[in-house]
């Protein structure tokens, strides 16, 4: 009788246990990496929701503050708040749980801004997410250039706290800020919302005569005779208590007093008086792109040699500084400062005689986003010289004799300013019946005058400084006034 034996296999049945267990993990890990996953992209379009929503409300933010004062759109980075039931602008960015909104301004024209809002957030441990939108905003509540032809001096302030003269004004959306050369309280801040009342609502002190502004986002820095501040930095955050920040200044070697500054992009340019002795040069080039903490120059600390005393910068896009200098053979000056650390000369522009510059302004005429045109004024002639600089190698003059301006004799022209898309250009001087000039240089080689401005008062009145207000259409003029009271701010308007 044949017997059958039968064996048990339990290495197999062990294998098959495993192999269902992990047939089953896997199931599990995967139905679980499809639900997690499927959660985290459902995360990641919903932060992306958001934030474009956030970036919408920027813009329209940005609109409602247009709407209710083009003026308020300052040109730079901003956060927003509300304040009141309506939108401000607070510091350089908002926050919003995890994410960060900045709305950056910048001004197209003297009625247009372009604003993009920009929101960042972490959408995960390994990687970031950033939304940005663009619109633009144009003034079109302006009063228009109907007839700069006809002016009036709306308003001025004066006062018997400073005696000293207000040396230079610049604009920023409602606010004006008046330098004026010395004493107490020499920063001053104006709304000026109202044109026909401007309002001082906020003061500081710069221990030193304060001889040029530059506005970059929430700082004003100031070209200063102060021996040990020769670059002062006072943030405007908060209107009302503007702060001189420390660690935001520049003691340069030597006692030449700071004379000129401008700004572009995270670059600031300053220019001083002549020293004779090395390594105290008269043009210096500063990295901003932490406003608080300036530091050395980039191009050394010896700064650069130009021999002689720089009393204008203004620095076009494509990288040239353009230099209103008291070298004698060189009253126009250009810099080549691509390379912030190694700026050179580029060429000059002498007029003849041994007179010095004293103002500079650059424009583009051909709407190819390149400035091409520099304008210079002297100190003791009444001519303006337009000058075409699409070579800056090679500068060349547009009218050979430049342009004597009618009434003004031969007397300092202070300062220059652009208006109505470069169309006009004011003139700041030391004529007693013509301390502002207003002229059409729609054509360059043949400006007609528009107005001019007397100020009323004795004949020590000057005109040093003009800054053009787009968003209420005024001419705002720094000035020393002597009459029964020293006006130190006025506003022009066109009738």
């Amino acid at each position: 009788m044949a017997k059958y034996f039968q064996k048990k296999l339990t290495g197999f049945s062990m294998i098959e246990a495993l192999l269902a267990g992990s047939l089953l993990a896997l199931v599990i890990f995967t139905v679980a990496s499809v639900l997690i996953f499927g959660q985290e992209s459902s995360r990641i379009a919903g932060d992306s929701q958001r934030a474009s929503a956030l970036a919408e409300e920027g813009l329209e933010a940005a609109r409602n503050m247009s709407e209710a004062s083009f003026g308020s759109l300052s040109a730079g980075p901003h956060g927003l708040v509300v304040s009141g039931g309506k939108w401000q602008f607070s510091g350089t960015e908002d926050y919003t749980e995890i994410f960060t909104r900045s709305l950056a301004v910048s001004d197209l024209d003297s009625y247009t801004n372009a604003v993009t809002s920009t929101v960042n957030w972490s959408a995960s441990a390994q990687r970031s997410g950033a939304i940005s939108l663009t619109s633009r905003f144009t003034n079109w509540r302006r009063a228009g250039f109907s007839n700069w032809a006809s002016t009036t001096v709306e308003a001025g302030y004066a006062t018997t706290t400073n005696i000293y003269r207000g040396q230079r004004v610049l604009v920023d959306g409602n606010y004006a800020y008046v330098g004026l050369v010395s004493g107490t309280n020499n920063f001053i801040i104006f709304d000026i919302s109202n044109p026909a009342v401007p309002v001082p609502v906020g003061r500081t002190t710069v221990t030193a005569n304060i001889n040029d502004m530059v506005i970059s986002g929430n700082y004003v820095y100031i070209a200063s005779s102060g021996n040990s501040n020769e670059l002062v930095a006072v943030t405007v955050t908060n209107k009302t208590a503007p702060v001189v920040v420390a660690g935001a200044g520049y003691n340069a070697a030597g006692n030449g007093n700071g004379l000129a500054v401008d700004v572009v992009g995270n670059r600031l340019y300053l220019g001083r008086s002549f020293s004779a002795t090395a390594g105290q040069g008269e043009f210096y080039i500063f990295n901003i792109s932490n406003p608080a903490v300036v530091g050395a120059p980039l191009n050394t600390v010896a700064g650069f040699n130009l021999t002689a005393a720089v009393n204008d910068i203004e620095v076009s896009s494509n990288g040239f500084a353009y230099l209103a200098t008291a070298v004698s053979t060189a009253e126009l000056t250009i810099l080549n400062v691509s390379n912030s650390a190694s700026p050179f000369q580029a060429g000059v522009r002498n007029i003849t005689g041994k007179v010095i510059g004293s103002a500079v302004t650059i424009f583009d005429s051909n709407a190819d986003g390149i400035e091409d045109v520099a304008i210079l004024a002297l100190t003791t002639t009444g001519v303006i010289w337009p000058i075409n600089v699409s070579t800056p190698s090679s500068p060349t003059l547009i009218l050979a004799s430049g342009y004597i301006v009618p009434g003004v004799g031969s007397v300092r022209i202070y300062d220059l300013e652009l208006f109505n898309a470069n169309k006009y250009l004011a003139l700041a001087t030391a004529r007693s019946t013509a301390e502002v000039v207003i002229l059409n240089i729609t054509t360059l080689t043949m400006p007609t005058v528009l107005s001019t401005v007397n100020f009323s008062g004795t004949s020590l009145v000057t005109a040093y400084s003009l800054a053009y207000a787009s968003g209420v259409d005024r001419l705002l003029v720094s000035t020393l006034r002597v009459t029964t009271l020293n006006y130190i701010l006025q506003i022009i308007k066109p009738n």
